[in-house]
């Protein structure tokens, strides 16, 4: 998935409004036209008359959703690098 996927997937999921409403080339763009589509396709949004923006995001979609935002964060871990003997660096 895009970043404009990952955009759209969230506007469905957390607000019930038109997506993109201030930026109206944006919203009707082929691009935002196409991927809505495709998250039909995916059945990550369906189409909902109640709700503000007409889509809401699938059981599906609220499962990707809840998944990613509880992945944990990684870690910083250090390591000291394996060192090789004075003797074996001359070896190879």
């Amino acid at each position: 998935m895009t970043p404009l996927h990952w955009q759209m997937l969230l506007h469905y999921y957390a607000i019930a409004e038109p997506y993109a409403a201030d930026n109206p080339g944006h919203a009707n763009s082929l691009a935002v036209r196409a991927y809505t589509q495709e998250l039909l396709d995916e059945d990550l949004i369906r189409r909902d008359q109640k709700s503000g923006s007409g889509y809401r995001a699938t059981d599906r979609g609220e499962a990707l959703v809840n998944h990613i935002v509880n992945l944990p964060l990684p870690e910083k871990v250090w390591r000291m690098p394996a060192l090789r003997s004075h003797e074996e660096k001359s070896h190879g």
